[in-house]
């Protein structure tokens, strides 16, 4: 029934549903609406002029507002960056490709997938997006029988279920953290320290219960072997995650491919972590800036 169920709406979201920065865009487009509407709503004097002021003034408010996300938005885009590099990474990589050999089944893939994505969320949900998308590309190339689609939603069980009781919890990271707090919030509640929030053993209790279920549902969910689809029936080229540089021809290419460079931002990035443990504990590493 799950199966069934899930291959339901599979092709109905294969149908239906656009590109993730599409759905974006139409939320701006909503919210821009309702603002339009709203201020229009309150003003004595509704007319064409009025729209149109509404109009100028919300487009000002985009276009002015749009920026107060800047640190919050760089903050993400080098979590998911550090991840990407940390999960393609040759030692990391290579236990992927090792952790890949294990499942047998295409249902047990599915829920092998799931597990090792809840798990590594449990530390960072950026590190589990990648490691967990490069583990399922590595089993579909390997267990015969394996649906993509159902490794592919796999592969998300860590971002969509344990990840908030794990220590990249924005939630408990922003309570832990009095200069995140709003004035309001630190009135009512305080700061929360760590140990009473993903450090509670009902925390833990309740992680290991949504592994449990989730693993189950990833599990019973998958097609069987007659009616799954592989990465090539997808579309997806059925090829190894990694590429061949090729070889360093010109110095401009010596440089480019060169660790040296790297090993110099590592230093000074290091070097500041650091200070900064000495200086503020350990628990200032989980902060977004760390």
């Amino acid at each position: 029934m799950l199966a069934s169920i899930g291959l339901r709406l599979s092709d109905w979201f294969e149908k239906w549903f656009p590109d993730a920065f599409v759905l974006a865009l139409s939320a701006v487009a909503i919210v821009f609406v309702a603002s339009v509407l709203v201020v229009t709503g309150q003003s004595p004097a509704v007319g064409i002029q009025s729209i149109g002021s509404t109009v100028l003034d919300t487009a000002q408010w985009f276009g002015a507002g749009f920026w107060d996300l800047v640190t919050f938005t760089m903050q993400m885009s080098m979590i998911v960056v550090t991840g990407y590099a940390v999960a393609t990474s040759p030692p990391i990589y290579a236990v992927i490709r090792r952790l890949a050999a294990v499942p047998r089944t295409g249902r047990g893939a599915a829920a092998y997938v799931g597990l090792f994505s809840m798990l590594a969320s449990l530390v960072s949900w950026s590190f589990s997006l990648i490691f967990s998308a490069l583990l399922a590309r590595e089993v579909a190339r390997r267990v015969q029988g394996s649906d993509y689609r159902a490794l592919g939603a796999a592969a998300y069980l860590g971002v969509g279920s344990v990840w908030a009781l794990g220590l990249s919890s924005s939630a408990a990271l922003i309570m832990a953290a009095p200069a995140s707090l709003p004035d309001s919030i630190e009135r009512i509640s305080g700061v929360i320290p760590l140990d009473q929030t993903i450090g509670l053993w009902q925390s833990m209790l309740v992680a290991a219960l949504l592994i449990i279920v989730s693993m189950a549902l990833a599990y019973y969910s998958a097609p069987a072997a007659g009616q799954a689809r592989s990465m090539s029936a997808m579309g997806v080229a059925d090829t190894a995650s990694t590429s061949d540089l090729g070889k360093r021809e010109k110095p401009g290419e010596w440089l480019e491919y060169s660790p040296l460079l790297t090993i110099v931002i590592c230093v000074l990035g290091f070097g500041y972590l650091v200070r900064e443990v000495l200086a503020r504990g350990p628990s200032i590493l989980l902060e977004l800036n760390h």
